[in-house]
């Protein structure tokens, strides 16, 4: 079964998959918010597409795609930090890019060489060492301002291996 120039989304293309009888070849380009979605796509840039991406239909992709290496997202706050780690770890010949959340209006995009809080010396200091581990999610960051926020210790630096620059003005770090 060939399906092209229809307008489908993930899931409803599993459903069709999975009702073809065992055997059958199914490929399709189908256009779904706004980008283009076929079963050879090797990688995905869903950065543009209307709409919020869930991790069901990330997880459709990946069914259907059986080639894809590499699914951008990180425009998109959705899905969660939790779901994008359970995706990576149940995929890991996928790579993925998303925007990682920090809380309190904080994101930065994986693919990120730069990130700033941007807090104010009025801030609420909500950044805290312990939301920094999710770092290591975001590995090419070359400068990295947490001023203004409620650090304690620096152990996430080893989550940045190739950090240039770093402000911590402002929060409660000792020696």
């Amino acid at each position: 079964l060939t399906i092209e120039a229809g307008k489908f989304k993930p899931a409803e293309l599993i459903q069709v998959k999975n009702a073809l009888p065992e055997g059958a070849e199914f490929h399709f380009t189908v256009s779904w918010s706004n980008i283009t979605l076929s079963d050879d796509v090797t990688e995905l840039e869903l950065t543009g597409m209307k709409g919020a991406v869930t991790r069901d239909d990330l997880e459709a992709i990946i069914t259907l795609c059986p080639n894809i290496k590499h699914i951008d997202n990180s425009a998109k706050r959705y899905p969660s930090n939790a779901d994008m780690i359970e995706l990576i770890e149940k995929y890991p010949d996928v790579k993925f890019e998303w925007m990682v959340s920090f809380g309190k209006g904080h994101y930065c995009a994986t693919n990120a060489t730069t990130f700033s809080t941007m807090n104010p010396p009025s801030s609420g200091k909500e950044l805290t060492s312990a939301k920094l581990e999710l770092l290591k999610y975001i590995p090419n960051l070359k400068a990295l301002d947490l001023g203004h926020n409620d650090l304690t210790t620096l152990d996430f630096l080893q989550y940045v291996p190739d950090l240039e620059l770093l402000i911590i003005g402002q929060n409660h770090v000792k020696d």
